[in-house]
């Protein structure tokens, strides 16, 4: 099947009401629109330019970026510990958990921090805070909440916000331009949820006007090209080898690695990427220069009960893009 077949398929099926397909190969690169914002026949068509909810690519393009860029000015280091920086942090394990332990998902956390969502951002902050933990580094469990602490650590270390960091640091170096965590008009991610960010916890703060590590990006096609062309040309391999193999899992230094939901039958194992729950991704594979992103809205007009057949487009996407 073909891409254009794929992604024409999957508007008459409902997964989505539009799509933006962006890969990038030897041979240049290229952005494929597909449907509309919504459903309506006078919607809007999707274009380049379309801004989407990134929802948890925020965690890889803004959060570990600006991580790893502090890591190597040498504001922090992996093992440097949390309470340093966030002294607030004060469960059973607060002298443990690490940088590393932020960025390898390996904090130990299981609270959902979308069940928060009728909390102010203090008391959110102070549930993360107190929330009672495995040990660190001895089980892998994919949340919110790292990311959420690591961006308080950026924005503690830089001594400004976490949107003013990746508009300096990020955004403007690479020519994101409409790059932004205070979009004007946006892609809706649900009815009644649009140009505010899709995440509920991210919300809360989004309504206070602050910022989070966890969600709340919204980038358009060209933004995410030329952030994806940028990590092909450093190819720093941080983010493509496994760190927590010890533990019989696989994730990089802020990305995640080798998934088989969502990267498809021709993955390798050094393949890394990140998937949002609005219906984006980005897959990069060194080895092959190459990469793929999605940006959608799969959960308008009501987010769906689970992410199979998001990540079954996504998967099929891959099989195509990677199978050279």
């Amino acid at each position: 099947m073909l891409i254009d077949d794929l992604a024409r398929e999957a508007i008459e099926k409902n997964i989505f009401p539009g799509c933006i397909i962006g890969i990038i190969e030897k041979g240049g690169r290229k952005a494929l629109p597909f449907g509309r914002h919504t459903y309506a026949e006078d919607s809007p068509v999707v274009t380049e330019n379309s801004l989407y909810d990134c929802a948890s690519l925020t965690k890889s393009v803004v959060t570990a970026t600006l991580a790893l860029q502090l890591l190597d000015e040498g504001k922090f280091a992996l093992e440097s510990r949390l309470v340093e920086f966030v002294p607030e942090y004060r469960t059973r394990h607060h002298e443990a958990v690490s940088i590393r332990h932020l960025l390898t998902y390996t904090l130990g956390n299981t609270l959902p921090l979308s069940t928060l969502e009728d909390k102010t951002p203090d008391e959110i902050f102070d549930a993360i805070c107190t929330e009672e933990t495995h040990e660190p580094g001895t089980v892998f469990n994919y949340s919110n909440t790292p990311a959420f602490l690591l961006g308080i650590i950026i924005e503690r270390v830089l001594a400004k916000s976490l949107d003013k960091a990746a508009q300096e640091r990020i955004f403007d170096p690479f020519g994101m331009k409409s790059a932004t965590f205070s979009p004007q008009v946006a892609v809706p991610t649900e009815v009644g949820v649009q140009d505010i960010v899709h995440d509920e916890s991210a919300r809360v703060f989004a309504r206070a006007e602050k910022t989070v590590g966890h969600a709340g990006l919204f980038a358009s096609m060209n933004d995410l090209l030329l952030f994806v062309e940028h990590l092909l040309l450093i190819r720093d391999t941080r983010l493509s080898t496994n760190q927590i193999a010890h533990l019989n899992a696989s994730t990089a230094l802020g990305w995640e690695l080798n998934q088989p939901h969502f990267m498809g039958s021709k993955r390798r194992t050094h393949m890394f990427g990140k998937t949002g729950f609005t219906g984006t991704s980005i897959v990069v594979d060194y080895e092959r220069e190459k990469a793929l992103i999605i940006l959608s809205n799969r959960t308008y007009p009501h987010r769906p009960k689970d992410t199979s057949v998001i990540n079954a487009f996504r998967s099929g996407l891959c099989d195509i893009v990677f199978s050279i």
